[in-house]
């Protein structure tokens, strides 16, 4: 079952619609169509299970509570040196999916990358994809 997160609380019961990034994977990526579910997790860290109930807009219904828990018992911070291109993503986006709570990139010695001005706006965007 696919598993999303989403920034605000949930009930069930509660009818909502899907942030555009959720929606543009589950239903254009995966193909979900009316009927299929998927686990959403809330901003308080609790596993809804929702079912999609209209492939166009698209919105889902929240139809149960697991008592699943998903966050590691120890809170887990990576440091790291700024990277290159592309792989800030890349390292937010494992690191995010193996359970890390912090990550933190910072100048060291031998780093090549120098963020400078474009700091504020990938911060920005790594934290959007977290």
């Amino acid at each position: 079952m696919q598993h999303y997160f989403l920034n605000y609380p949930l009930q069930v019961g509660q009818i909502i619609e899907l942030p555009n990034d959720v929606s543009h994977h589950w239903n254009g990526v995966m193909r979900a169509e009316w009927g299929s579910k998927a686990e959403f997790v809330s901003n308080q860290e609790i596993v809804y299970v929702g079912e999609l109930v209209d492939e166009a807009t698209p919105t889902i219904k929240i139809t149960d509570k697991t008592n699943q828990n998903v966050e590691l018992p120890v809170k887990v911070t990576i440091v790291c040196g700024l990277p290159k291109g592309s792989k800030a993503d890349l390292i937010t986006q494992k690191a995010t999916e193996m359970g890390a709570d912090r990550i933190i990139f910072t100048p060291t010695d031998w780093a090549i990358a120098k963020w400078g001005s474009k700091a504020p706006k990938k911060i920005k965007r790594l934290q959007k994809n977290c």
